[in-house]
This record gives C-alpha cells, sequence and structure tokens, in this order.
C-alpha cells in the first residue's frame, strides 16, 4: 500500500503543476559556470587596473590647477578707441557693472569675439563694423582683441602661478571683413587652434562657457537628450559640454557595455538559480513522500517486532510448560521402569520355581 501511494504522489507531482512544466521546457542549454566566472574576473580586473586620463587620451594632471583669465587688451575694439587694458582681473569671481552706455556689452562682445562668435551674436552685420570709428580715430585698419591667460593653484584666499603656463589668445579683424586668430602671436587656423585650445580646456567649436542673455530661454526649450539620428543637441549634452564631461561619453559607453555584460551574466546565473529552486522544490516533494514512507515503515517494522517479542514470550511459556509436564512423564516413566524390573525379577523366580516343578513332576511320571 506505501509503495502504491508513493507512485501516486510521484505521478501528481510529474502532472499537476502546469509552471513546472514550462520551466522544464524553457530550461536553456547547460551554462559554463567557470567560463561566465572568468568572464567577471576579467571585466573586474580591467577595472582596477583603469586609469580615467589615459582613457580619455589626456595627459596627467594636477587636479588643484585650473585656468583663469589674467587681463584683457582692447585695440580699436567699438568704443575703446586706441590699446585699452582690462586689468586686474580677480582669480575666483568677477562683475562687470555700470551706468547704460558705459561699455560694458562692448566688453562682453569682445570676449565673444575672439571666441569666434559670428557677427549677428554680437548684434551686427558684418564683422568690420567692430573696428572703433570715432572723430579722433577713422579709417582704421584693424581691430584687435588678445586675452591673457594662465594656470594657478589655489592657497587658502591667495593663489600660486603655474610655471610656464601663460598664453595669449588673440583675434583682429580687418577692415575688408576678414578676421585672424593668434596663439601666442603665432598665426594659425580656426580648427587647428581649436585642436589646441581643447586640450587646455576651452571648447572653441561649442562655446559652452559663454552663455548670453538671449540663450537662456532657448536652453531651457532643450529636449532632456539629444536625437542622434537628427543631429539635436540636448540639454545632457549641453550640460556635458559646459563642465566638460562630455570627453567621458566613449569610456562611459564602453563601461556601459562591460555593465551590460555583467548584467547578462547575472541574468544567466540568475536564471540557473531559478531552475534550481524548482528543481529543489520539486525534490523537496519527493523527498517528504520517502521521508514519511520511511518512518511509515520503520515504525511498522517496531511494532512487528513488538508483536514477535510478545509472541515469544508467550510461547516461551508454553514450551516452559511442556517441558515440565514432560519432566513429570520421565520421572512417571522411570518409576514405571523400576516397577518392571522388579517385577521383572520375581517372574524370574518364579520361573527358575516353576521349571523346578516341571522338572520333578516328569520324574515322578516317570
Amino acid at each position: 500500500m506505501n509503495n502504491m501511494e508513493i507512485d501516486k504522489d510521484e505521478k501528481n507531482n510529474n502532472h499537476s503543476d502546469p509552471e513546472d512544466n514550462a520551466v522544464d521546457e524553457e530550461e536553456p542549454a547547460e551554462i559554463n559556470i567557470e567560463y561566465l566566472n572568468e568572464k567577471v574576473e576579467n571585466i573586474m580586473k580591467k577595472y582596477e587596473r583603469l586609469n580615467v586620463d589615459e582613457e580619455i587620451g589626456e595627459k596627467e594632471k594636477q587636479k588643484d590647477c585650473r585656468l583663469i583669465i589674467e587681463k584683457i587688451e582692447l585695440e580699436n575694439f567699438k568704443s575703446y578707441g586706441g590699446v585699452r587694458t582690462i586689468t586686474p582681473l580677480h582669480h575666483r569671481f568677477n562683475a562687470v557693472v555700470g551706468p547704460n552706455g558705459s561699455g560694458k556689452s562692448n566688453l562682453m562682445e569682445s570676449l565673444l569675439f575672439v571666441f569666434g562668435k559670428r557677427a549677428n551674436k554680437m548684434r551686427l552685420k558684418k564683422l568690420n563694423e567692430l573696428i572703433h570709428n570715432s572723430t579722433k580715430l577713422n579709417n582704421l585698419r584693424n581691430a584687435r582683441v588678445s586675452i591673457f591667460f594662465k594656470e594657478i593653484k589655489d592657497d587658502g584666499e591667495s593663489f600660486i602661478n603655474v610655471p610656464n603656463s601663460s598664453f595669449v589668445l588673440t583675434r583682429e579683424v580687418y577692415r575688408n571683413g576678414s578676421s585672424k586668430y593668434f596663439l601666442d602671436n603665432q598665426e594659425l587656423g580656426f580648427e587647428e587652434l581649436a585642436n589646441i585650445l581643447n586640450n587646455k580646456g576651452i571648447d572653441l567649436k561649442h562655446n559652452r562657457f559663454l552663455i548670453l542673455q538671449g540663450e537662456v530661454e532657448q536652453i531651457s526649450m532643450m529636449k532632456p537628450k539629444s536625437n542622434s539620428l537628427k543631429g539635436e543637441t540636448g540639454l545632457l549634452e549641453f550640460l556635458e559640454d559646459i563642465i566638460g564631461t562630455s570627453r567621458y561619453v566613449t569610456l562611459i559607453e564602453r563601461l556601459s557595455h562591460d555593465i551590460d555584460e555583467l548584467g547578462e551574466i547575472k541574468m544567466q546565473k540568475g536564471n540557473r538559480v531559478r531552475i534550481s529552486k524548482n528543481e529543489v522544490d520539486t525534490l523537496e516533494e519527493t523527498k517528504n513522500a520517502s521521508t514519511n514512507y520511511y518512518h511509515k515503515e520503520k515504525e511498522n517494522h517496531c511494532i512487528h517486532h513488538i508483536k514477535n517479542l510478545l509472541n515469544r514470550h508467550s510461547y516461551n511459556k508454553e514450551i516452559m510448560g511442556f517441558q515440565n509436564s514432560i519432566d513429570e512423564k520421565l520421572k512417571q516413566n522411570e518409576n514405571i521402569e523400576l516397577k518392571m524390573k522388579k517385577l521383572v525379577s520375581g517372574n524370574n523366580e518364579l520361573m527358575s520355581i516353576y521349571k523346578l516343578i516341571k522338572q520333578e513332576m516328569e520324574e515322578i511320571r516317570k
């Protein structure tokens, strides 16, 4: 009966839960755990050896160094006739204030000019309109703006100049509307100059460090993220360009690929764990049925053994009784044998007397 019950339980376990059958059907091929572990270990070792500066193609830089504008020099630029030097500039924060018409906008437009902005960004039709024109100074050949940069290290409220870190960025505009760029008095094309300054932390191509009043509303209307298919710039990319994290995009994409690989490995191992758990749950039911069967059989065996002991005890009593009666019968037989021996010995005496009498009678007859 117990064996039949176990067989039924096994059939129920095999056919009662359709989800278990679905798991069996979806069970993937055997996963090479050693291969997955080795892959994870290689990725983690790569992270341990990761050097961000080398990965993004930049030279080692001391993190406490930063670039500041030391002074601005203008020559015949808009309302500034002759050579004018704007200095000193604070190493942390500067504000340009003054009444209307004092030249605040002209100073800001000088920065736009030297950093490559077009004429329409400076409220002009042509760049040659930037050349100063007054009754004293007219028909000037060109206008020039130079910005003097240097690197410093902050030292409390003061700073320390970094040796050999100064350079001068200059742009000149001529009467015919053309313009030229100079770096430390060496003429360069815009693309070449932009690449050099980009390594120094000045991105002329995007000019994210210059945000005009009219651009604030445009920035607020940007999409959260760019559409790479349409070539648009989103707010995320705009902010990354401003704070300088856009150079990490390639590295982040590569690391994201590694993270995706780790996620896939995790999913494979998770699926294996889930399948193993289902197998364990199925085997748990079989184990419980087998354990119950074992305990029942053990209980039946104990009961049977106890019954045998009781039966044996009763049989021993009966045997002892039979043994006692046999002993009594044997004693009785011994007594009977003694009596028989006595009778036989008495009979022998009688026979000897009988023989003598018979002989005497035969003699008398003769």
